[in-house]
Parts: structure tokens; C-alpha cells; sequence
């Protein structure tokens, strides 16, 4: 939540012509007084098993992240680990040159071991990269720290940058993935991120993340 979305917000309210407000990150929602639905995903293809080119792939707009995704990049290689950085500049999405429609995302995301991912300032809520991590059943390794708190996190799949060990980065990238239940896949399907507006978030039962995530 920017300054600017923070104003819209509040000015929203005071019209009153929204009758919910959602946020998809619980930090988020309890700062603000929102409701709080999850992030969703629907994958769109299965993507084949191969021997992958490189170890981590990270593809996304600029947003600030290009100076720490090549001081990532440089630690790594110290490590022999090898990491392809597709990085876009530009605010306007897909009008930006060099856009990589997401079809063509997948094929890079294919080639790779594991997905790296790098979150913008201040944020903590579930992002496309998470999401196609535990669907595609790819390794994670992101500066997200809350990510820990979420129900669907193993030590094995995800690494916290910033909290483990750079140093045991490349014995995380050879351990096998540890497969999830079926059912904390699933809670992130899109049918069931609809479904659930269906209901006071009151009523549902948390299988999404433990209470350590708002005690802070």
C-alpha cells in the first residue's frame, strides 16, 4: 500500500460507496482494517521435466530491484550458482520493451531449478512467483521473510534470503523438493479464492497461515 493508494482508501470510505475492501497480504489487511482474501493462481500448462540450464531464474519489471538482483547475482556466481536475470525497466507493463509475455516466462521457467524472487519495498504479500513455485513444484529462494509463517512453507522448497545462510544456498538447490499436500496447493485455486467471498472471513477456518504471521 502506497501513500497513494492509502489516500484512495480512505477517501473511498468516506463516500462510501464500497461496501468490502480485500487485501491478498494479512499484514496488509490488519494494518488497514481490510478484509483479507489469498493471493490465486490457475496453471495454465504443465510444464515438462527436464535437466534445467541454470539454477535460478528471476524475470519482472525494474520496480527498484535491479541493483540487489545483481548483488544476488554476483554472490552466486562466487558460488558457482548459476542465475538468469531477465529484468525489464519501464512503468507501463506490457508496453515496456522488451515485455515477456508469460507464455514466454514459463519456457525460461522450465530451463530453471528454481525460481528467485525479489520483493519490493515493504511488501509481504504472496506474489506470481510463490504462487508458480508451489504449483510447478520449483524451488524458491526470496527476500519475502514473512513467507515462513504460511502453512505451505518447508525448508527444503524455500530459502529466505536475508535469514539462511547464503552459504548453504547451493546444498538447499540440491536437495529434492519436498512434496506438499494436496490441500495447501489447492487453497491457492482460483475456484477456491472465489468461493471464498462467499463467506465472512470469520467463519472460515485458517489453513492459509499460522498466527505467528500478525503477531508482529
Amino acid at each position: 500500500m502506497t501513500q497513494k493508494y492509502i489516500d484512495l482508501l480512505h477517501t473511498s470510505r468516506e463516500i462510501g460507496v464500497i461496501d468490502s475492501y480485500y487485501s491478498f497480504d494479512p499484514i496488509e489487511a490488519k494494518k488497514y482494517g481490510l478484509y483479507h482474501n489469498s493471493t490465486f493462481y490457475t496453471p495454465c500448462i504443465n510444464l515438462p521435466l527436464q535437466i534445467p540450464d541454470y539454477d535460478l531464474f528471476f524475470g519482472g519489471n525494474d520496480k527498484g530491484r535491479t541493483q540487489l538482483a545483481h548483488v544476488i547475482l554476483d554472490k552466486c556466481a562466487s558460488l558457482d550458482i548459476s542465475i538468469l536475470l531477465y529484468i525489464i525497466n519501464g512503468e507501463k507493463g506490457f508496453k515496456n520493451k522488451g515485455y515477456l509475455p508469460y507464455p514466454k516466462f514459463l519456457e525460461f521457467l522450465i530451463n530453471s531449478n528454481g525460481i528467485l524472487e525479489i520483493m519490493q519495498e515493504n511488501q509481504t504479500g504472496l506474489t506470481l512467483r510463490t504462487m508458480e513455485a508451489i504449483f510447478f513444484k520449483k524451488k524458491l529462494v526470496t527476500t519475502n521473510k514473512a513467507i515462513k509463517h504460511y502453512l505451505f512453507y518447508h525448508p527444503d522448497n524455500i530459502f529466505i534470503l536475508g535469514e539462511d545462510s547464503i552459504e548453504n544456498l547451493s546444498k538447499f538447490l540440491e536437495k529434492d523438493y519436498h512434496p506438499l499436500e494436496h490441500d495447501k496447493i489447492n487453497f491457492f485455486e482460483s475456484q477456491n479464492w472465489l468461493d471464498r467471498f462467499l463467506f465472512p472471513e470469520k467463519e472460515l477456518l485458517n489453513i492459509e497461515y499460522r498466527d505467528s504471521l500478525l503477531d508482529g
